[in-house]
């Protein structure tokens, strides 16, 4: 999972809000910047879905990775919508 973790950790850190104004930029920059990288983000996030059983072990697992955004639609959703963003633009 290092193309996830490096998305989380140098994307989503604690003060992404400062260069975007919502995740969408984000993961359009993320696309953008980085190509290489993104191809394997979709399939790293759908392992990373199927190994949390809970929202709670989820959660947890994107704190370890680094991630401080908080999505209101919750991470299961929020991840998907991600992995669904990034196989579009990418």
């Amino acid at each position: 999972m290092d193309n996830l973790t490096y998305l989380m950790a140098a994307y989503f850190h604690e003060d992404w809000s400062l260069h975007q104004e919502t995740w969408q930029d984000v993961v359009d920059e993320f696309v953008h910047d980085d190509p290489i990288r993104v191809r394997a983000v979709p399939d790293e996030i759908d392992a990373l879905l199927c190994a949390s059983a809970t929202i709670e072990d989820l959660d947890e697992r994107l704190m370890e990775l680094g991630c401080a955004y908080d999505p209101t639609e919750g991470s299961r959703a929020w991840l998907a919508a991600v992995r669904d963003r990034i196989r579009v633009d990418g």
